[in-house]
C-alpha cells in the first residue's frame, strides 16, 4: 500500500501537553460547548514524535469521538497521557457509541467507514495506523456498543524499542 504519511522530519521529544493543546485549539469550533474534554496528562509527560503527525493522529481520534458523543448523548471525553517502562501512553476515550464487534477489526483498513457518504472517507484511522507503526508503536481500541470506545496508543519515548 502506498504510504499516506508524508512530510518526513526529524523525530523529538516534546511535552504531550502541548501537542494536546495545539490539537485542542484547531478543533474548537467541532466540541466547545457541544462536548465535555477531560485533560489528565502530566506536565512532565514527554513524547518522542514528528509532531504534526501525532497532532493528526490525535484530530482524527478526537473528531470520530466527538462524532460518536453527539450520537450517543453522553458528551464525554477523555484524554490521558502518561509515561511509564520507556513509553508514552496516551489515551483517548469517548462515552459514545461504542463500536460493533464485527466492525471493530475492520476499523484500520483504508476505506472502511460505517459513516454515510459524504460524511467521512475511511482513511482516517487507516491513516492513524500508519502514523503510529511508523514510530514504531502500538494502538490498542476497546469498545462496548452502547457504552463507549477508548483508544490507547503506546510509543517508545527513545529511538530504538518499543515492545
Amino acid at each position: 500500500m502506498k504510504s499516506f504519511v508524508r512530510g518526513e522530519v526529524e523525530k523529538s521529544r516534546i511535552k504531550l501537553t502541548e501537542i494536546v493543546k495545539e490539537v485542542l485549539s484547531l478543533t474548537y469550533q467541532k466540541w466547545h460547548g457541544k462536548v465535555k474534554i477531560t485533560k489528565d496528562i502530566p506536565d512532565d509527560v514527554e513524547i518522542y514524535c514528528i509532531k504534526g503527525q501525532i497532532e493528526q493522529v490525535i484530530i482524527n481520534l478526537l473528531l470520530n469521538a466527538i462524532d460518536a458523543v453527539r450520537r450517543s448523548g453522553r458528551r464525554e471525553i477523555f484524554i490521558r497521557g502518561w509515561n511509564d517502562e520507556g513509553a508514552t501512553f496516551l489515551e483517548i476515550e469517548d462515552k459514545g457509541v461504542g463500536i460493533e464487534k464485527e466492525v471493530l477489526n475492520k476499523i484500520f483498513n483504508p476505506l472502511f467507514s460505517t459513516k454515510k457518504i459524504n460524511e467521512g472517507t475511511g482513511l482516517g484511522l487507516s491513516v492513524v495506523k500508519e502514523i503510529i507503526d511508523s514510530h514504531r508503536g502500538k494502538i490498542y481500541v476497546f469498545s462496548e456498543p452502547g457504552v463507549g470506545t477508548k483508544f490507547t496508543i503506546k510509543l517508545p519515548l527513545m529511538e530504538g524499542g518499543n515492545e
